[in-house]
């Protein structure tokens, strides 16, 4: 049996709906599958981002797109993200 997938959630406090879920998703590829037997996995969110045409999806991003919507506060978001710095700049465009 081989790694297939690695599907994260986190469930943001929100206002309007209780919890909000955001998604992290990283399928295996040969990049990501190289990474982890090079024990390099603080390189797998390069990957993730440069894969979303994949069907692979950053946490980050998802909590962006929960952001937009206006499910859960900046605050809240930044609590939660993975590169809070990164994600500040994307949340006061």
């Amino acid at each position: 049996m081989q790694l297939q997938a690695v599907i994260s959630q986190h469930l943001i406090p929100s206002s309007v709906v209780g919890r909000a879920a955001a998604f992290e998703v990283m399928l295996t590829n040969n990049a990501v599958s190289n990474l982890i037997r090079e024990s390099k996995v603080y390189q797998l969110n390069s990957i993730i981002y440069s894969s979303e045409y994949m069907g692979m999806k950053a946490m980050d991003v998802s909590i962006l797109e929960i952001y937009q919507k206006g499910l859960i506060t900046k605050e809240n978001a930044l609590i939660y993200a993975t590169e809070p710095d990164s994600l500040i700049k994307q949340l006061d465009r």
